[in-house]
């Protein structure tokens, strides 16, 4: 990493210790613009907890199941709500849509998992599943 940034000046504030401040430099700058565009055309499997959650969810009877997958979706639509909020109010306060990005990135991922839980909820409410569940996982609970 040697070269990436480099000593720009020293200071001395008041009683303070001097310190010194460091700038980019053009090698910096051209391998952090290469790591952005690595991570913006490369899509990369990044694992949540709730992907492992998910994995084990047959362990779970379905009625116990569809209430705490029933209290994940309340905890999503109130992070939802706020995140619409703090968009609206950027906005309103007139920051421009590309500091807001990463915000909406985030809001359609809330909105997508809301609805793959609802649409969850929904199959493990049908008889197939708890019947298929009993089946499987009945003599193991």
């Amino acid at each position: 990493m040697t070269g990436f940034v480099a000593p720009q000046e020293t200071v001395r504030d008041s009683a303070r210790p001097e310190r010194t401040v460091y700038a980019i430099t053009d090698e910096g700058r051209h391998e952090v613009h290469d790591w952005l565009r690595t991570l913006l055309a490369q899509p990369r499997q990044e694992y949540p907890h709730f992907a492992v959650a998910l994995s084990l969810l047959s362990l779970l009877p379905p009625d116990e199941a569809v209430e705490v997958l029933r209290r994940r979706s309340a905890a999503l639509a109130g992070q939802i709500e706020e995140t619409r909020t703090t968009v609206a109010d950027a906005r309103a306060d007139g920051l421009a849509w590309i500091y807001l990005v990463e915000e909406e990135y985030s809001l359609a991922l809330l909105e997508a998992e809301r609805r793959f839980v609802a649409d969850l909820i929904e199959s493990l409410k049908q008889p197939d599943y708890a019947r298929s569940w009993q089946e499987t996982m009945g003599d193991r609970t």
